[in-house]
């Protein structure tokens, strides 16, 4: 597993400490390491829709409207713009 001084190194950030398990939003699988964190579009985040990590392999919702790399490691996330 990469170090966060290796993972800040390559252009990632650290975004804070997030308890828990993360949920992929597609597949409603566990997810860890490299991922993508997916924001609504502004009409899809008008209607109240909610979106968030993924396994890089599950295809997006039809609603996202970006998408970032980010990589889960234990209670951090650090992601890459």
């Amino acid at each position: 597993m990469p170090t966060r001084r290796s993972l800040e190194a390559g252009g990632y950030e650290t975004t804070g400490a997030t308890p828990g398990t993360r949920i992929c939003y597609v597949c409603q699988q566990p997810v860890g390491g490299l991922a993508q964190r997916d924001e609504p579009t502004p009409e899809a985040g008008r209607k109240g829709v909610v979106l968030g990590d993924r396994h890089r392999d599950c295809e997006p919702s039809d609603d996202a409207g970006g998408s970032k790399k980010v990589y889960l490691v234990g209670t951090a996330t650090v992601h890459a713009d």
